[in-house]
């Protein structure tokens, strides 16, 4: 694992979502890394927070009128592939060997 994947695995590290090695690994670079502890500090604050929400029901007209709005909500095109790097057709300009 190199520093800059480690350093993504804050998420998963506050949900419990690392195997054992993955989970030391992070342990250990949490210990010298004062960017990944107060992210992993935040990310337990907020995941906290998320547990203790309260699901309301919505109200029965809502579901009505987002169906009724679909038809007329333009979906956003993809986004563009960004250009290749090396560019070009790595076959052309080349011999055939024999």
């Amino acid at each position: 694992m190199t520093n800059a994947d480690v350093h993504t695995l804050t998420g998963a590290y506050v949900l419990h979502a690392l195997s054992e090695d993955e989970r030391a690994a992070f342990e250990r670079h949490l210990v010298a890394c004062e960017a990944c502890t107060q992210e992993v500090a935040e990310l337990d604050a907020t995941a906290g927070r998320l547990g203790l929400a309260v699901s309301e029901t919505p109200p029965p007209a809502l579901r009505a009128r987002v169906m009724g709005r679909i038809p007329n909500v333009r979906q956003e095109s993809p986004l563009p592939k960004p250009p290749s790097r090396g560019g070009g057709n790595p076959g052309r300009g080349r011999r055939a060997s024999r």
